[in-house]
């Protein structure tokens, strides 16, 4: 039976002062942590940063994923990650995490 791939791009914030880290911890991102997001039906993530003129840093992340192990979010290793990264980012006014985006065109 066929998986059903779930397609999403969200956006926030991330603090000016705290990029350069937020950038490393993904360059250097644990090999666990990296299967933990599989396991969580992961199959494509991507983080994409954009700083705009006056300052403002956002990423922008688009993934697919297919119905998952939420166990994931369970795990203590993987929620300290979430936390460590989570320090780095400024959620969007009147939102605590990424901010699920509106798809405007798909190919």
């Amino acid at each position: 039976m066929e998986e059903k791939l779930y397609r999403r791009g969200q956006i926030i914030g991330v603090r000016r002062e705290k990029l350069e880290e937020y950038l490393r911890l993904h360059r250097e991102i644990p090999a666990d942590i990296r299967n933990m997001l599989y396991e969580a039906g992961f199959r494509k993530l991507e983080i994409f940063v954009q700083t705009l003129p006056n300052g403002d840093c956002y990423l922008f992340q688009y993934n697919e994923q297919v119905a998952g192990n939420e166990k994931a979010l369970e795990n203590d290793r993987y929620r300290q990650w979430l936390h460590i990264t989570g320090e780095c980012q400024s959620p969007l006014p009147g939102e605590t995490f990424w901010k699920d985006m509106d798809a405007a065109f798909t190919l």
